[in-house]
């Protein structure tokens, strides 16, 4: 649906959630700011299989577009949010899913829903690539015809960009001035680990944008690109993303649910090691109970 209040759109689409799953977590005021930009589309999974699922489009963002009604890039967006469902249920009929909490509380659950949730943004961004091409074409002069691609969109491109403003806005060094924040008793643990994961997620996220970016321009992604040099990516994410990067395209596509359930769980487990490691590195470990209750010690961060 095209909400023109896109933030209670969202609120309403987590309201029809099946019961089963919404006792599972609560969901307070959806909010679209973002590491790195605005969210103007949200996939909300209704029931525990993912056979029903809103997407919420931001109308006035949507309107703001160039020629939005008819444009490729209001086509790519739409393709984009319409491949979400298509992953998300490929993943969960695969069984890959099946010890996994709807909602992530601790440290190691989020991990795995943080490597996840960027794998599907940059698959995505894939997807409604191809997309594009089979419904426009371009004819640049002295040139054959050819398909649209989603580097012809100047809207879609700039991701690299964003990597950089994050890094130097919140990475470093602002990830380990929060965790000393905490340490000289002027943040929360809570507040911390909420910050934190919340920022970790969304860097990931934006770092499989920027991989999409990459792989249509047939370029490094940012961490090993200009960004290579900035501490946010050497101290914390660069070694991250190299390491989910590095299964991912040694896993080879298919339509085998045994396989798919395979791959999955080898990549989030590379993933989720890699990320507790980064976390460690900024100081944060974690004892992790049976209840799914977590305690964390915080330590000096790494700079």
């Amino acid at each position: 649906m095209v909400a023109d209040d896109f933030h209670q759109g969202v609120d309403d689409a987590f309201a029809m959630r099946d019961p089963d799953l919404a006792s599972e977590g609560s969901v307070g005021p959806y909010d679209s700011q973002r590491l790195g930009g605005t969210a103007i589309a949200k996939n909300i999974i209704l029931d525990r299989q993912a056979a029903r699922v809103r997407i919420v489009v931001n109308g006035a963002l949507l309107a703001a577009g160039p020629d939005a009604s008819v444009s490729p890039w209001a086509v790519f967006l739409i393709a984009h949010e319409l491949a979400h469902p298509i992953l998300e249920r490929r993943r969960r009929t695969s069984g890959a899913l099946e010890r996994e909490p709807e909602y992530p509380r601790t440290a190691t659950e989020a991990a795995r829903a943080f490597v996840r949730s960027a794998l599907d943004e940059l698959h995505a961004d894939l997807m409604a690539d191809i997309v594009l091409g089979h419904l426009w074409s371009v004819e640049i002069e002295g040139q054959d015809a050819r398909p649209v691609r989603a580097t012809d969109l100047e809207v879609v491109l700039g991701q690299h960009l964003q990597v950089a403003d994050v890094l130097d806005s919140h990475v470093h060094p602002g990830w380990p001035d929060l965790v000393d924040a905490h340490r000289n008793w002027r943040l929360s643990v809570n507040d911390l680990y909420v910050r934190l994961f919340r920022e970790t997620d969304q860097m990931l996220t934006l770092l499989g944008h920027a991989q999409a970016e990459a792989t249509w321009l047939e370029q490094l992604g940012p961490l090993e690109a200009e960004c290579s040099d900035h501490p946010g990516a050497q101290l914390y994410l660069a070694d991250v993303w190299r390491r989910i990067m590095k299964i991912r395209d040694e896993s080879e596509f298919s339509t085998d649910p045994d396989v798919i359930c395979e791959q999955d769980l080898a990549i989030v487990a590379e993933g989720e090691a890699a990320v507790l490691q980064m976390w460690q590195r900024l100081g944060l470990t974690f004892d992790i109970y049976e209840d799914r209750g977590m305690y964390i010690h915080v330590d000096e961060p790494l700079r």
